[in-house]
């Protein structure tokens, strides 16, 4: 007969066997220590199966040879029988415990900082993808050029004047700010930009501090104290044309006031400012030829 499975344990009454022949089988497993209660058993032969684990050593296993084992790859026991004096099964039990401990100790470490790296870069994609842009972030993105280039455009042919604001708000990024993103806080930025133009000093000099602004400190001296005012640069060195520019200057800053009234809703229009600075320029250009 030909055996497929692993070797029976053997009860009391087979105790009296003297030969067991199990040789070129199918069997499996390991030779149970129960075999070694059969003390009158003279031959013994499992040779060529694929049995594994320890060969007992008493009873009557001290008489057996390799003969009785051979072609069993996977056995192991005493040196006399020339198989490894090592146990098998445990050594794979330790090569996987430690593969195990390898896995736990150095690959889950690093699949958790990979998982962590990757959770914040996704959390400050989406930080950065959703929030809101300051009035700040608009002026550094080029939004002030838009508005005021857009709308400039609508309302004058003059590229002359166009050409010059939208420079001078491409030279200068320091605005005042205050409200929320919207054409009237733009309005409010490009008030700012018209006192810095003239006056040549920006919101964030150290002079300005507290509660005064570069808006309190013109609406304080503009009354009667315009030469303090205005950016020496424009009044130096242009003879009887000083006082024209000196009113010129005045003009303009009297729309950047008007651009920075608290109220949004108060604020002079894009399409009045051109206007406004359409005449002042013309009348400054006229007072200039008659001197």
């Amino acid at each position: 007969a030909n055996f497929n499975s692993s070797i029976p344990k053997f009860s009391d009454e087979l105790l009296n066997l003297e030969f067991l022949v199990l040789s070129r089988n199918n069997l499996s497993r390991e030779i149970p220590k129960s075999l070694e209660k059969l003390r009158y058993l003279k031959y013994f032969n499992v040779s060529f199966n694929r049995l594994e684990g320890e060969i007992p050593e008493g009873g009557p296993f001290g008489n057996y040879t390799i003969e009785s084992f051979r072609g069993n790859k996977a056995l192991c026991g005493a040196t006399r029988l020339h198989v490894p004096n090592y146990k098998t099964r445990p050594l794979r039990n330790v090569k996987a415990k430690t593969e195990l401990k390898l896995i736990i100790y150095v690959a889950l470490p690093i699949a958790s900082t990979i998982l962590v790296v990757a959770l914040i870069i996704i959390i400050l994609q989406n930080k950065r993808k959703y929030k809101l842009p300051t009035q700040e972030d608009m002026i550094r993105l080029g939004m002030w050029r838009w508005f005021s280039y857009h709308e400039l455009r609508q309302a004058t042919m003059d590229s002359m004047i166009v050409g010059c604001l939208v420079m001078e708000v491409m030279s200068y990024t320091e605005y005042g700010m205050e409200g929320i993103v919207s054409t009237k806080g733009d309005v409010y930025s490009f008030g700012i930009l018209l006192m810095e133009i003239i006056t040549r000093k920006k919101p964030t000099d150290e002079m300005f501090a507290g509660e005064r602004s570069l808006k309190s400190w013109v609406i304080e001296l503009i009354s009667f104290l315009l030469n303090q005012v205005v950016g020496p640069k424009l009044l130096n060195n242009i003879g009887r044309e000083h006082l024209k520019v000196k009113n010129c200057a005045l003009s303009i800053l009297q729309i950047g006031l008007e651009c920075c009234v608290e109220l949004p809703n108060e604020r002079l229009h894009m399409k009045e400012i051109v206007t406004k600075l359409k005449k002042i320029k013309v009348k400054l250009l006229r007072d200039i030829e008659r001197v």
